[in-house]
């Protein structure tokens, strides 16, 4: 990540596609996080099973097999289905009211759900158990193109690393 920061031009200024910040931003900070643990990070929009599973739930063989939502990645535990979070990431910040942050928020939100539920199935057994999901908000960290203020950086690390935990802590 430093290289990037070390550069005379800041590259954070010119104009970048999404897919640039997955891999030379996001990838460098989340991926080496989940490294030494059983899960997978799926990117380039990686489609959620848990939201495939709930929309096909009721299928039959006579109707096309519906697709779960694509986040920006999907965290997986290694060799199966059983899913445990999302992300997605933008390149530029519109704030709250942004389209692509309220898209996003509704979109992740719904596959959460959906991990939430296919989590309750599998660790209880149970179907009913899954009708209410709380999903708590945190502060969006908005990580400035140079390190004058690594303050939002730190944040950020911290959110990874809290990630990593509750993951670890639901393996357990």
């Amino acid at each position: 990540m430093l290289f990037l920061w070390q550069k005379n031009e800041n590259p954070f200024t010119e104009s970048k596609l999404e897919g640039w910040y997955e891999m030379n931003v996001w990838g460098r900070l989340i991926d080496p996080a989940f490294d030494n643990q059983n899960i997978d990070l799926l990117r380039g929009d990686g489609m959620s099973f848990a939201s495939s599973d709930r929309k096909n739930q009721n299928r039959t063989t006579n109707v096309r097999k519906k697709i779960g939502r694509k986040g920006d990645g999907v965290f997986r535990l290694h060799g199966d289905r059983l899913e445990f979070g999302a992300i997605e990431a933008g390149r530029k910040w519109e704030g709250k009211s942004g389209t692509k942050y309220l898209n996003d928020s509704l979109k992740i939100n719904k596959m959460l759900k959906d991990m939430i539920a296919q989590l309750a199935i599998t660790c209880e057994g149970k179907n009913d158990l899954v009708y209410i999901s709380r999903i708590q908000h945190r502060k969006v960290r908005v990580v400035a193109g140079r390190l004058t203020n690594s303050e939002p950086l730190a944040y950020v690390l911290k959110e990874i690393l809290c990630a990593k935990a509750i993951i670890g802590q639901t393996l357990d």
